[in-house]
């Protein structure tokens, strides 16, 4: 961009941003609405429609109208309530778009097959842990019942805590295997 040139930011005409417009033209009226953002009725129209990306001072200033409309809901009154969801783009003053962009998203599918053999692993996995732990607490809940009801307390606690120690062994051991 040279130095003389000016940018705008611009607004994807979604429904919230297309309906504060709205409500502000029918609170001041098309004349005085025109008059407050310098736009032309054909614009107003193309933006009302969704057919043009909105200047982001004209939707400020419907914005403005709206908080003294006590009628017009809270999305239409806020101008980050306003806009959300909506794209924002940086453009030459006077250069318009003619319609929104088409969204693509860039998806991965995972074959099913790779699905669901990495949740058999996982759930086979984190199940045979669980039941290590929950086995090591009640060998020692029962090694230390023998001398009493709190060292049965402590002897599972000391039980589970091998089992987590023990876990955290395996785990290193699996995922940290160096390469053969």
């Amino acid at each position: 961009m040279s130095e003389g040139e000016v940018s705008e930011v611009i607004i994807e005409p979604k429904e919230k941003v297309v309906e504060a417009l709205r409500l502000a033209v029918a609170e001041t009226g098309l004349n005085d609405f025109l008059r407050r953002t310098g736009a032309n009725p054909q614009l107003l129209e193309r933006w009302l429609n969704g057919e043009e990306w909105i200047p982001l001072r004209v939707v400020r200033e419907a914005c403005n109208i709206n908080t003294t409309n006590p009628n017009a809901p809270n999305h239409s009154k806020v101008l980050f309530e306003c806009m959300a969801g909506a794209a924002f783009k940086v453009s030459l003053k006077g250069v318009t778009e003619s319609r929104p962009p088409i969204r693509k998203e860039k998806r991965v599918e995972v074959p099913e097959e790779i699905k669901r053999r990495n949740m058999e692993s996982l759930v086979s996995w984190g199940t045979a842990l669980s039941f290590l732990i929950l086995f090591t607490g009640v060998v020692g809940f029962f090694l230390g019942y023998s001398y009493g009801p709190t060292e049965a307390a402590i002897g599972a606690l000391v039980g589970m805590f091998l089992g987590w120690i023990s876990v955290a062994f395996i785990y290193f051991f699996k995922f940290f295997k160096k390469p053969t």
